[in-house]
This record gives structure tokens, sequence and C-alpha cells, in this order.
């Protein structure tokens, strides 16, 4: 429907208008009326008339007056001059205001019809025009950015052009952001991406400093870079809730301000790694450059201890260091890396541990062999927080079904003790005190249960650990204090006894 304002001193010739004929059947829809034309002024604003029907003499201001100030700033707004009197003057001076008609009193129905077909065709003809001109406008930015993006320019003519081609598509700015957005939707393909575009389009139409963008398979929004970062913000949550609405999932970030559009590439570069690497942040978060130092960088022991460490546990049944394993597998290696090798990496560490528990627990092999068979659902888990999750929650349902019977009692808690504490100064006569036994008696069940006495038993403990680390790189002093040998030579004393050659040797004949 497009928007009537009717002008006239005479309130009859105001009432009768409105009701002359059916607006809406035409296209039309009188919003407001008014007695003169500064009233019709006020009016105007509020109304946002598309057709105006001003009585030509008025008190105050006349017709001709108040559609030439009308004119000043809108060429768009259609006038019909309505008038008593039959005056070809007036009528010229209209006509001079690019009025679309003039109508006498009493108006004619169907002289009134007949404008009307006439100017809504024009307004429809005039909005498919403006609606090509935005559309090429929106092109021209589009190719724009995406050829700064795609290939970035080196060569100053090539500079040259893009300024240029800046500024005729308003983009000229002080400087420049870009959100780019990971869309994902329980459909798939190109329609579906280029529809989440024009959804974000619609969001953001009325902001000239926001210019969508689509760069398969990124949805994208070049923003101008004065704007503070509450507002980008703000602008996320806006979108991120609109397109939750709509079934859509998207992981946004920003990639910082550029000061020329000529090196815009790089916000988008440091934008599409964040997204890349949305596996390991925190879930729903808009994503920038200064988060990636927040990622913590914790180190623990090499995969390899970790599946001795986790084995240990599951075997002699002590569940308080699980959780902290499980987590402690996310760091066994290289945190910058890719999901896919996080993701293998659990996979290798977990298959591990339930291959060497199903050898040694024949008799739980079916809860074993059950949860051998959701360690490959790794592969499709969307998210750090959910992995850790799965991987928790397997080991404590297959903990909670393994049978823990006398036999693994004290001693098999001591041994894991061993296994986990080794480079602590761990002392036979203080864990006895731990598990309530005898030092001495301890030390008799233990060299029964294991075939070694309990510092044999470290030491070999000890230097299999110690064989590890010679292999990653650490220094034999390292490696002495890190499995818990306070002074090198006794530790270069032990190694030799127990592997038959140096530590120094061992790494060399072994890497």
């Amino acid at each position: 429907m497009y928007n009537v304002l009717i002008v006239d001193d005479e309130p009859i010739v105001r009432e009768g208008l409105k009701t002359i004929i059916s607006w809406e059947h035409y296209g039309f829809h009188v919003t407001g009326t008014a007695e003169d034309g500064e009233a019709a002024l006020e009016k105007y604003e509020d109304v946002s008339p598309d057709l105006i029907i001003s009585d030509i003499r008025m008190t105050g201001m006349n017709g001709l007056e108040f559609i030439e100030t009308i004119r000043e700033n809108d060429q768009r707004v259609r006038c019909l001059v309505l008038s008593g009197y039959a005056d070809f003057d007036y009528a010229r001076q209209a006509i001079r205001h690019d009025v679309a008609g003039y109508l006498l009193k009493p108006v004619d129905e169907e002289e009134l019809i007949g404008y009307l077909a006439r100017i809504k065709s024009e307004l429809i003809k005039e909005e498919e025009r403006l609606l090509l001109t935005k559309h090429g406008q929106e092109k021209r930015q589009e190719d724009v950015l995406t050829s700064v993006i795609m290939t970035p320019p080196m060569l100053k003519r090539e500079k040259e052009q893009l300024i240029q081609h800046a500024v005729e598509s308003k983009l000229n700015w002080e400087m420049y952001d870009l959100l780019v957005m990971s869309v994902e939707h329980q459909q798939t393909g190109e329609a579906v991406l280029r529809t989440a575009k024009e959804r974000v389009k619609a969001l953001v139409q009325h902001s000239p400093d926001k210019i969508v963008f689509f760069h398969e398979p990124y949805v994208g929004i070049l923003l101008n870079g004065a704007m503070g970062f509450k507002e980008k913000h703000d602008l996320y949550k806006k979108i991120k809730s609109a397109m939750a609405e709509e079934h859509y999932d998207i992981t946004a970030a920003l990639g910082g301000s550029v000061e020329r559009l000529e090196t815009l590439h790089t916000s988008f570069e440091t934008a599409r790694n964040l997204i890349r690497k949305k596996f390991f942040y925190p879930r729903g978060e808009l994503l920038y450059a200064e988060k990636e130092g927040r990622l913590t960088t914790k180190v623990t022991c090499d995969c390899d201890t970790l599946v001795h460490q986790l084995y240990a546990a599951l075997e002699v049944g002590v569940y308080q260091s699980i959780p902290s394993l499980v987590e402690n597998i996310r760091f066994a290696g290289d945190f910058n890396t890719c999901e896919r090798t996080v993701k293998q990496r659990y996979i290798t560490v977990l298959t591990t541990v339930l291959n060497k528990l199903l050898a040694s627990k024949s008799d739980s092999s079916k809860p074993i062999k059950h949860a051998l068979d959701k360690v490959t659902r790794i592969h499709t888990i969307a998210h750090i927080e959910d992995l850790l999750q799965f991987s928790e929650e397997l080991i404590s349902c297959l903990f909670n079904q393994l049978d823990y019977s006398e036999a693994d009692g004290q001693l098999k808690k001591l041994l894991f003790m061993m296994e986990t504490h080794y480079n602590e100064n761990l002392k036979l006569e203080k864990l006895a005190e731990v598990f309530n036994y005898n030092s001495a008696y301890l030390g008799k069940l233990f060299k029964r249960y294991t075939g070694d006495y309990f510092n044999t038993y470290l030491d070999h403990v000890r230097i299999r650990h110690a064989k590890e680390y010679l292999l990653q790189g650490y220094k034999v002093y390292q490696v002495a204090k890190m499995v818990g040998y306070s002074h090198v030579d006794y530790f270069h004393s032990k190694f030799k006894k127990y592997v038959g050659i140096s530590p120094s040797k061992y790494r060399k004949n072994n890497t």
C-alpha cells in the first residue's frame, strides 16, 4: 500500500476525499490529513506519504508553497493539486513544481481513479529502478571485497584501481574490519548459504557502514573500523539470535581492523583461521585475535605415559585420577595443532588402553569391547568440550562395569601410585603408613606379588619413563630430575645397569 496525505482547509472536503473511493482497492491508504500547509509539513514526517493531494488555495501557507517546500528535499513524492477554481495560472505554477495532476472540486471519482492508476504504475517502476540501482551498487561493493580477499592487489596500478573502485562503491573509509561467519544448517549446499546471506543482509540493511558479502563457505560483513568492540559484539549477538530462530548455527570471528582496503585480506585470513580452530574455543563466543593467546598451553606428559597411567587406573580401580588423565590427552603433544590430530590422539590413547585392559581382564571382555566400538565416534564430535565429556563418560561407564575383587586391592593401588608418582621421593616406609601396613610385611607382599623388591620395581618404572623422555630430546640431566633421581651420576649408573648402555648412547642408537 502507498501512503496518502490529504491537505485541505475544508473539513468536509477532507472527509469526503477519504470516503469517495475504496483507496485500498487501488493500492493506496489514507494515512493522514491536514487543514493547511504548516500542519501538513508536521504530518509529512510522520506519514511519509507517497502521494499528496493538496488544495491549491488555503489560508497561511497555500498548497503551492507547501509543495515547493516539500520538493526541496523530496523529489519522489507525487502531488495532485486540488482547487475549486478553474485557475490555469495556478495550474501552470503547479506544473513547474512537477505535480502529477490537477483536480477540480468537486472531485470526479473516475478522474481520481485514473490518476491513481498512473501514479501507482510510476511508483512501482521507480521502486524497481531503485532496487536495480541498489543491487548494482551492492554487486560492485561485493565484487571489490571478494577481489581483495581472494587476490590481494600488489602492484601500484592495481592499488590505484582498487582505490578508485572503493570511491565509486562508497567504501573509502578510514579503517576496515571484517566479521566473518561460518554457517551451519541441517540442510546443506550453496543455496542454503545464499539464503543465510540474505537473512544477514536483512538484519543490517539500514546500516550504510555494514556491507554483507558472500565468499563460500563464509558469509561476511565489512564493518567500518571506527566501530567500537561493544557495537561489533552486539551486532554478532543480534545476528546469532536471529539466525538461531531460523535453525542456523553460526561461528563468527572478527579479523581485526586495517587502515587500507588493499590489506583487508589479512583481516579475512585472521578471521578464517580463528573459525578453523573453533573446535578449541568455548562454544558460542565471538572469536577475535586476542582470544588465541588465551588458549591454555598446558603441557603434560606424552601419550605413552598417559596410556600407562590410564591403564593402571582402570586395572587397579583408582577412579580419582581418571578425569584429569582423560583431559591431559588433549595436551599430550603440540597443543597448537588441528582438530583432526587431537581427535586421533584421543582415539589412539583410548584404543591402546582398552586393548591392554582387554588382555588383562578377559573376564570383562564384553563391556571393554563395547567401549572399543564407541571410540570411533570421536571423529564425529564437533567441539573439544563434547570430546572431553564423551571420553570421560566412556571410561567412567566402563569403570563401573569392571569387577574389582579383593585380588585387585591394596597392592594394585600401590603399583598405580608408583606408576603415576615415580618422579617423587617414594619410600616403602612412607607408603606402608598410607596403606596401614608394617613396612617389612608390605615389602614381602610386594616381592611375592611382583617378583621384584620395591626399589627395583621403582627403578624399572623410572627407567622406562626415562627412555621416553630421552627420545623426546630432553638432556640427560633434565631426564634424571624428571624421573625422580636427584643426582645425574646416580641416574647414569642405574640406567646403564638396567639398559646396558648409557643414556646418551641409548638416544643415539634409537633416533
